[in-house]
């Protein structure tokens, strides 16, 4: 089952960043910080960047929300246009571990 959290996101030259509300309890805001490295299965789509983290996200979601040992368990980030994925695959592969 997925979730849909929808966010500006905010690319720096060691990590990504966004913000968003805790589905289940809405109060929350949660801060989100993926740093490259903690990136494995990386995919570029003509919209999406989309890659599994290494590292278990517990300071916001149980097991069953992500859950690092699943390999279906991926983070998905949409963009509006094939151009803008481009400039952030060209700028943030170099720091994502193969």
């Amino acid at each position: 089952q997925s979730r849909i959290c929808t966010s500006s996101v905010n690319f720096y030259a060691n990590r990504c960043e966004y913000k968003f509300h805790h589905p289940y309890q809405t109060s929350t805001e949660v801060h989100m910080i993926m740093y490259y490295h903690d990136m494995k299965s990386v995919k570029f789509t003509s919209n999406r960047f989309m890659f599994h983290l290494s590292s278990t996200l517990h300071q916001c979601f149980t097991s069953s929300d992500y859950n690092p040992a699943n390999m279906n368990h991926n983070i998905i980030i949409e963009f509006p246009s094939s151009l803008s994925v481009s400039e952030v695959k060209k700028k943030i592969m170099p720091f994502i571990q193969k």
